[in-house]
């Protein structure tokens, strides 16, 4: 009976990890920076960044192959965006000009063509949460 049980809580969890890795979902990295980053599915953040005009990479991790995103992107600080759709990653380029140090930017999938024909409308998103430090 117990093995039972340990097999079958065992196959629940290999099930639950099966769908998650192939789950859709965005991801992000700030660079450059000097301390390690949180980095959780929807969100990553660092303490320091080492550059008074950072970059904070987007990676959507789609569950199939993708033919067509959307991105839908937000953010209060000046800077440029690179987000193309035809590719999974989306690029914000802060250009530091902002007042603040500390900072924040976040990016969605809201639509996604798979190159099966299928597609999917969803709410997928990360934000990145880092600090420029002291400011002179």
């Amino acid at each position: 009976m117990i093995k039972q049980l340990l097999l079958t809580s065992t196959l629940v969890g290999f099930v639950t990890f099966a769908n998650n890795a192939l789950a859709d979902q965005v991801l992000c990295a700030v660079s450059p920076t000097s301390t390690p980053q949180e980095m959780k599915p929807d969100f990553c953040g660092s303490q320091r960044v080492t550059s008074s005009r950072p970059s904070v990479h987007f990676q959507f991790e789609p569950s199939k192959p993708i033919e067509h995103v959307t991105w839908q992107f937000n953010t209060s600080l000046s800077g440029r965006w690179d987000c193309g759709p035809r590719r999974t990653g989306c690029i914000f380029y802060d250009d530091g000009q902002s007042g603040s140090s500390f900072r924040d930017a976040t990016a969605c999938v809201k639509r996604v063509l798979y190159k099966d024909g299928t597609w999917k409308s969803m709410n997928e998103c990360a934000t990145a949460i880092y600090n420029l430090g002291s400011r002179f």
